[in-house]
């Protein structure tokens, strides 16, 4: 899960959505690392916020988190993570949902038979306005596949609702 998150980014960009009211020159615990230690958490199956002080010094979870797990201070307690929790506002939580909504989108591409317009396969890309080395990337995969299969078969490329004439 770490690795996903530290890859996509995840916690940092719902991090930056919430507005950190804390007096700064009292902050032990960053917003990024409080988002972390509580998702992960959670999908340890340790749903509840008084699961923090006992676990606030698990060397895993520190790890996970991104704290050294001996050199670094322990992580978020009960306390720190029930004002956090407490803290979100409404405003918040529609910067949170817009995160979520421009960041991380999935759009499928999918591939058809020209002639039948049976479908052959789809392939899950990022939700962006794909560049055109990114779709003639995902299109060499797609027929290096097809040509497995099928070697002789015509391949035509054409506009999307298009089919080409039978010759």
């Amino acid at each position: 899960m770490r690795e996903v998150d530290r890859q996509i980014g995840l916690s940092d960009v719902l991090a930056s959505a919430i507005e950190d009211r804390r007096r700064q020159s009292h902050i032990a615990h960053q917003m990024g690392e409080l988002l972390r230690q509580r998702a992960y958490q959670i999908s340890c199956s340790y749903e509840d916020a008084d699961d923090c002080d006992h676990l606030r010094t698990d060397p895993a979870l520190k790890t996970a988190v991104g704290r050294d797990p001996q050199e670094d201070r322990d992580l978020g307690s009960q306390p720190t993570m029930t004002r956090l929790e407490n803290a979100v506002t409404v405003r918040d939580l529609l910067r949170l949902g817009y995160a979520f909504e421009d960041e991380y989108c999935f759009m499928p591409f999918h591939v058809y038979q020209g002639l039948s317009s049976k479908y052959i396969t789809s392939v899950l890309r990022a939700g962006k306005t794909p560049t055109a080395a990114e779709i003639v990337s995902v299109l060499k995969r797609i027929v290096r596949r097809i040509r497995r299969a099928w070697p002789d078969v015509v391949i035509v490329f054409g506009p999307m609702g298009i089919t080409p004439s039978r010759k």
